[in-house]
């Protein structure tokens, strides 16, 4: 994942403005509605407007400042771009998506933040199906309750039960079929490789999406510390969120896979700052300053990069 990216999933990103203040046009040929939000100096998000599908906005920027953006329906993160006095305009399409699976690390604990929360929402593939409902593809990490401690000398039982594939659906095939647009006794199969095929025609890469049922392992191991410090070890997995929405954006129906194997990090010295993650930015108190706002709005039809000034 694009460093960046990684730096603003974790809150840890900020602007540093250093003038050149000007209305500057954010293009948007997602089929999602954007969420734009301005990074302030200490890494806390601003919300800017909303560039709906297909249209250009403008805002006011500055030089030094970057803006992220994100799926206005569901929140996940799409992605980021830093303002330089060069820059004319941003066009954001699939081209700044991640792909899938490239979302960067799990959550690092912190001083701050000792027991990390999942992941962000990243999305990673938008698609517009025949009957104008779009279906979008988001990934995060899920911190699994088989993390576990264990203190100097100490001898547990460690039990952990690895799920994978599909987990849980809105409802039953009709409701999907139905969102999709396909036939009701359509099974799984066939709406998989409908999902692909929409995902991969407006995405910059093919997706392929399997789609099957859940299969559970049971794993139980004994464990002895042999460490001068109480260890701390996190269990992720990643999670793979399939999504059906209407042309004004509501859920109509999902799909959540959990994706094999999982991820164990650690052991973290929880009692030791050094050994973790770094902390967020001390945040500031608000201050006076030009805001980031919406400026003027217009419906467009793509167009050459070169045309787009």
């Amino acid at each position: 994942m694009n460093p960046l990216y990684q730096q603003a999933l974790a809150g840890t990103l900020g602007s540093d403005p250093t003038g050149g203040m000007r209305s500057l046009r954010f293009w948007n040929n997602l089929p999602v509605d954007a969420q734009l939000f301005y990074l302030t100096e200490d890494g806390s998000r601003c919300a800017m407007g909303v560039v709906p599908a297909g249209y250009a906005v403008n805002f006011w920027v500055a030089n030094g400042d970057y803006i992220s953006w994100s799926c206005r329906h569901t929140g996940s993160f799409i992605g980021l771009c830093a303002i330089t006095s060069s820059t004319p305009s941003v066009y954001f399409g699939t081209n700044y998506m991640v792909a899938p699976n490239d979302i960067g690390l799990p959550p690092q604990p912190t001083s701050e933040v000792v027991i990390p929360p999942d992941s962000p929402r990243v999305l990673v593939a938008a698609g517009l199906l025949a009957n104008r409902n779009r279906t979008i593809r988001e990934q995060y990490w899920r911190r699994l309750p088989e993390s576990y401690t264990i203190a100097p000398g100490e001898t547990q039982t460690v039990s952990t039960t690895s799920t994978s594939n599909m987990q849980q659906t809105s409802s039953s095939t009709d409701t999907v079929s139905a969102s999709l647009g396909a036939s009701a006794s359509a099974g799984w199969g066939p709406m998989s490789v409908g999902i692909s095929a929409s995902l991969s025609a407006s995405s910059t890469s093919f997706q392929e999406v399997s789609i099957s049922t859940e299969y559970t392992a049971y794993v139980s191991d004994t464990l002895t510390s042999t460490a001068s410090y109480t260890q701390m070890v996190l269990k992720w997995q990643l999670m793979d969120i399939l999504s059906v929405l209407s042309p004004d954006g509501v859920v109509l129906s999902s799909i959540v896979n959990g994706l094999s194997p999982t991820l164990l990090q650690g052991p973290y010295n929880v009692a030791d700052p050094s050994t973790l993650g770094s902390a967020k930015k001390e945040r500031r108190l608000p201050a006076p300053g030009f805001p980031r706002t919406r400026v003027a709005a217009r419906p467009f039809q793509p167009r050459a990069a070169a045309e787009r000034r």
